[in-house]
């Protein structure tokens, strides 16, 4: 049986009783789960978000034309994306902010290196009046798609940003993620407005409000509150743990499809 879950889990299927759910392709699954997974349009959907599984713990979300790599502000492409998960850059970046626990106590002299190369290189940057973050010098040649500085060259989230309570609750009730809380996945960087229903970012705030009245948003906000509120109803969650728990709910919060 935990050979099975582990074969549901690979390929994005929710268990249930009665039935199971395909995150890659979006249906309920009624009949023979493994003929699904099988299936030629469910393996080719699966190799487009290969991150689900292999970089699920590397805090990236899709959004319109790549991937945003939420530990370092960059959005990415998607030749492109792996390259940067696997680069020296991202992995100092993820030992700075913490995000790396269990690699650490597997690792602790590469890590311990890293860390005091980083001190050693912020103490330079401090002494010559420079307050840029440290990265390796084996940084990886990334397409970065986003014209806005802050996050392709910003240093990475590491302290929540308080908000106006009106404020969050009118983006709470819209599906827009208005909190710097790398924890939760929740993030503004500056001025991008995030739409965690859709999937999409804009620069001003007024356009964000022009796409929230568009029939795409209430489409994709109706469907993902229904899809998430039959899970919850049918107890499909307790046949998962916490983590898989809590990936399903960032996988709807921010709306990777």
């Amino acid at each position: 049986m935990e050979k099975l879950v582990a074969i549901f889990s690979k390929n994005c299927v929710l268990m249930g009783d009665i039935d199971s759910y395909c995150l890659v392709c979006s249906i309920p699954l009624t009949g023979d789960v493994l003929e699904h997974i099988r299936c030629p349009e469910h393996d080719t959907k699966l190799k487009q978000t290969v991150y689900f599984e292999k970089y699920k713990d590397d805090f990236i979300k899709k959004v319109e034309g790549g991937y945003q790599c939420l530990t370092c502000n960059k959005v990415v492409s998607n030749t492109e994306i792996c390259k940067h998960l696997d680069s020296e850059q991202h992995k100092v970046a993820r030992v700075s902010l913490g995000c790396t626990r269990n690699d650490a106590d597997n690792n602790q002299p590469n890590i311990d290196q890293i860390n005091e190369e980083k001190k050693e290189q912020t103490t330079e940057n401090e002494a010559h009046g420079d307050d840029t973050q440290a990265t390796s010098s084996k940084n990886v040649d990334t397409e970065v798609l986003s014209d806005n500085s802050s996050v392709t060259e910003g240093k990475a989230i590491k302290k929540p940003t308080a908000v106006s309570i009106e404020l969050e609750t009118y983006a709470n009730k819209h599906g827009l993620i208005v909190t710097q809380d790398r924890f939760s996945l929740n993030c503004q960087i500056e001025s991008l407005y995030h739409c965690g229903f859709c999937g999409v970012f804009q620069k001003e705030f007024g356009s964000i409000l022009d796409h929230l009245n568009t029939a795409l948003h209430e489409h994709q906000k109706d469907t993902k509150k229904k899809i998430l509120q039959r899970i919850k109803d049918e107890g499909l969650l307790n046949h998962h743990s916490t983590k898989e728990i809590n990936i399903f709910e960032r996988f709807l919060a921010l709306s990777e499809y």
